[in-house]
């Protein structure tokens, strides 16, 4: 059992819970930031813990939009070892696998027997309505950034390596068209496929949140459609 600290000192986390909802009142806010429509408790998780274990009606909070609070947090979760899952357990294989890809069968199975892409779920539609109108576009680094809206509930780890995976084979087994691609990079922009956002200037080449390599997104009309929605490609 943890300690909990109160303007009287540090109290048990049980104790605390048996004072009410009464308390939380009176908390400091605690700091929270807005990740694709829901809001994410940067520091404060005690405060927030007690405020459901009382039932207390609300906290106050402080809705910070910095990109440092984004990077922040992703730092913290990061470090927690968050967002982890079983393909993790597979990446050594993945690794081999990929090295060894000679036709787009052999990405096929990947995506089905690593990814196992027939297993994800799409998100509740109420959910994916409530991101597309939460998320909005945003300056960092002298960069206009959009959101991508993605159509499957996957964890953020797992969709971008499933992506940079999806891009290397592409860059291997169509070697001329990546090349045409990259040439007619004008038709192209940047995206990161853990964020979900995307810039329309190719030249960046890393993610103003995560750090992450950035992939290309091609480009309509010097635009994406909107709105974004990132599919994979199904199993054959």
């Amino acid at each position: 059992m943890w300690n909990f600290d109160t303007p009287d000192g540090k109290v048990s986390i049980g104790k605390a819970i048996r004072n009410g909802p009464g308390q939380v009142e009176d908390f400091p806010p605690i700091n929270v930031v807005n990740v694709k429509g829901q809001y994410v408790a940067r520091d404060g998780n005690s405060r927030l813990y007690l405020a459901q274990k009382t039932k207390a009606s609300s906290i106050n909070v402080v809705i910070e939009t910095d990109m440092n609070s984004f990077r922040d947090l992703t730092k913290r979760l990061k470090n927690n070892g968050l967002g982890r899952r079983v393909y993790m357990n597979n990446i050594c294989e993945l690794k081999c696998r990929m090295k060894k890809i000679k036709n787009w069968d052999d990405w096929y199975l990947i995506e089905n027997e690593i990814f196992k892409i027939r297993a994800w779920k799409e998100k509740e539609l109420d959910d994916f309505c409530t991101e597309m109108e939460n998320r909005k576009e945003f300056y960092e680094d002298g960069h206009l950034w959009k959101p991508l809206f993605d159509n499957y509930d996957i964890d953020a780890n797992t969709k971008y390596l499933y992506e940079y995976c999806r891009e290397y084979a592409f860059r291997k087994l169509e070697i001329e068209a990546y090349n045409e691609n990259i040439i007619n990079f004008k038709k192209y922009g940047k995206k990161c496929a853990k964020c979900d956002i995307y810039t329309e200037d190719y030249n960046v080449s890393k993610c103003p949140i995560c750090r992450k390599k950035l992939l290309m997104i091609r480009l309509v009309m010097g635009t994406v459609r909107k709105p974004v929605i990132n599919t994979p490609t199904r199993v054959r």
